[in-house]
């Protein structure tokens, strides 16, 4: 609550700051409009008071910077004792979290002590006649023992519970306070939000209407001149001497028998005349060289058909011819075999390898 009701004096001072920023300005804006006021010169009384309203404004900005400041370190203050008081209550926790383990969870109080307990035989009363083996003689005692163990466990349990659940309702109702103060203060913060941003549109919407009948305004005057300019250029066209038919003036100044592109408007009859005869000299000039390229082109192939003849018949005695000396070349290989073998023949008689009596007679003709 206390920061709301800050936070509205605050809205307040902000209203007000931006109140008297208006009336300074209307009264400036009456000043400049004013040409006396305007001529004459300075109002010294008006400054000072503009001065003595600046420096209350600082101090008010001051008060309000310092009084942001003081809430700022009560909020950390508040948080750090909310997170102390967090931090104490686990630590609580915890140590009775041990005390319990230390107090009620010993190894004695175990269910298997009796069959564990290193110590067992040592603390057996050994020496009495009517103990047996397996007897069990402080099942009276452990009993009642065990039943008043239970009976302290189940208190302490309710006890521990009821804590609990009395520390569980405690953060549920801080936790549940904390919310319903972010809850007021986001709402806060939502509806300031919203009332800027509804003044942000305001503003924008005006801005836009303003930016719109300026645009409006604008588009009048540009339509106004292209009306004009449409005008001028119509009467322009229609007393130029392009729409006239005006040949002599779409000459070149430079060459008699050129045109100018702007103003070119068409060949006269002779014009035309003269383009197509000299059109038709030459697509007879282009036959008669079509004629003649043909007769070439015939009398080539013609030239060529000789050449062919005479190449096949040049060729045709150059087989002959190639024929006749291989012939030749035959019977004179056929004749030289011929001699050879007679040759062979007669040197074979001569030369023959022939044992006669007349090699043995040589033999033992003589003592050595």
């Amino acid at each position: 609550m206390f920061r709301s009701e800050g936070k509205k004096g605050a809205e307040a001072k902000e209203q007000t700051k931006l109140k008297r920023k208006q009336g300074s300005a209307d009264e400036r804006l009456n000043r400049l409009l004013d040409p006396k006021v305007r001529k004459m010169g300075i109002d010294v009384q008006f400054l000072e008071a503009q001065k003595a309203e600046k420096a209350y404004q600082r101090e008010l900005d001051a008060a309000r910077d310092q009084y942001f400041d003081d809430q700022r370190l009560k909020d950390d203050e508040y948080a750090v004792f909310l997170e102390n008081k967090r931090q104490q209550q686990r630590a609580q926790i915890e140590k009775d979290v041990q005390n319990y383990r230390n107090s009620q969870q010993k190894k004695e109080y175990q269910r298997e002590w009796d069959l564990n307990d290193p110590n067992s035989l040592k603390n057996d009363e050994i020496g009495r006649v009517h103990d047996f083996h397996g007897e069990d003689l402080g099942f009276g005692e452990r009993k009642s023992a065990q039943a008043r163990q239970l009976t302290s466990w189940l208190k302490q349990q309710e006890k521990e519970k009821m804590e609990n659940y009395a520390a569980d309702r405690a953060k549920d109702l801080l936790w549940q306070e904390q919310q319903e103060m972010n809850n007021f203060l986001a709402e806060d913060m939502e509806n300031d939000r919203q009332r800027l941003r509804a003044e942000k549109l305001r503003a924008l919407k005006e801005f836009n209407m303003e930016q719109a009948r300026a645009k409006r305004m604008r588009e009048l005057v540009d339509r106004e001149r292209e009306d004009n300019e449409r005008q001028w250029e119509i009467y322009n066209q229609m007393n130029s001497d392009l729409l006239n038919e005006k040949h002599d003036n779409s000459r070149s100044s430079t060459d008699p028998n050129r045109y100018q592109p702007s103003g070119f408007k068409g060949m006269s009859q002779e014009e035309r005349d003269r383009i197509k005869a000299i059109q038709e000299d030459q697509i007879r000039q282009k036959k008669l060289a079509d004629q003649r390229r043909k007769e070439q082109e015939e009398a080539e192939a013609l030239q060529m058909i000789e050449n062919d003849r005479t190449a096949m018949m040049l060729q045709r005695q150059q087989d002959r011819l190639r024929a006749q000396i291989s012939k030749n070349l035959a019977e004179t290989h056929k004749q030289q075999m011929e001699e050879q073998k007679y040759n062979k023949k007669v040197l074979d008689e001569i030369y023959a390898p022939k044992i006669t009596e007349d090699f043995f007679s040589q033999f033992q003709n003589s003592d050595r």
